[in-house]
């Protein structure tokens, strides 16, 4: 189930910055009427969101600490977006750009890490889809807005609420760790009926890997593996 909400989320957040990619540029030209302060400004908020995303992703990785910036990116992300409707003249539709750029990259490795933890490769499957479909309703619905109602601010408007909109789907969303399977300490049985559960059979695998290690036979193959490793890793 949680898997599932980090997918709507990552929808939510493509529609939304698919919503604002479309009219961003056409904006800032018609109110400079310069494509190359058109280009300087979506090159800046693609810029700032690079280096958000690096260094909001290392810190969400040291904290561990991931549904809580994904929380706060979209919270964040919301207000920014909604702030492009106030954009009056080239100067402030850069400003909220890069404020856009920074605040974009709060999540991004956040919600990467929380779908792999969640649904493990179904989760970023999952995300990835979503966020595709994102991306078509966005740019569909911005064109759709601007066309019935001849306002660049309702786009603007609609991308802001996607993000606030991804926020409270966020709410629901556990801060626990393990994935959606629900097998934690699911019990099975093994071919001679004897019910065990996943953490007494990781404590058997560990006792096995103990064991091994310990086996004179089994622990020359580990140096032969550690000296092809060290040989691979000098020859580079």
């Amino acid at each position: 189930m949680h898997t599932t909400r980090i997918g709507i989320i990552n929808m939510l957040e493509h529609s939304s910055i698919g919503t604002a990619s479309i009219f961003v540029p056409i904006l800032v030209n018609v109110l400079t009427g310069s494509y190359i302060m058109a280009g300087v400004t979506v090159g800046s908020y693609a810029l700032v969101q690079v280096l958000s995303y690096i260094y909001f992703g290392r810190l969400s990785d040291k904290r561990r600490e991931m549904i809580r910036f994904v929380r706060i990116g979209f919270l964040a992300s919301a207000v920014v977006f909604y702030m492009h409707a106030l954009a009056y003249d080239g100067l402030t539709f850069f400003a909220i750009r890069l404020a856009a750029g920074m605040t974009t990259g709060i999540y991004a490795g956040a919600l990467l890490a929380l779908a792999y933890e969640k649904g493990r490769n179904n989760g970023i499957i999952l995300l990835a889809s979503l966020g595709s479909i994102g991306w078509l309703v966005g740019t569909l619905s911005s064109g759709l807005i601007q066309w019935l109602s001849g306002s660049y601010d309702l786009a603007f408007i609609y991308a802001g609420s996607a993000f606030l909109a991804g926020f409270i789907v966020s709410l629901y969303i556990g801060e626990g760790n393990g994935n959606d399977n629900g097998n934690d300490k699911e019990e099975k049985k093994d071919r001679n009926g004897y019910k065990y559960n996943n953490n007494d059979k990781d404590d058997k695998d560990d006792k096995d890997d103990k064991d091994d290690y310990n086996n004179p036979n089994v622990k020359s193959l580990y140096s032969i593996i550690k000296e092809n490793c060290m040989y691979t890793l000098h020859s580079c």
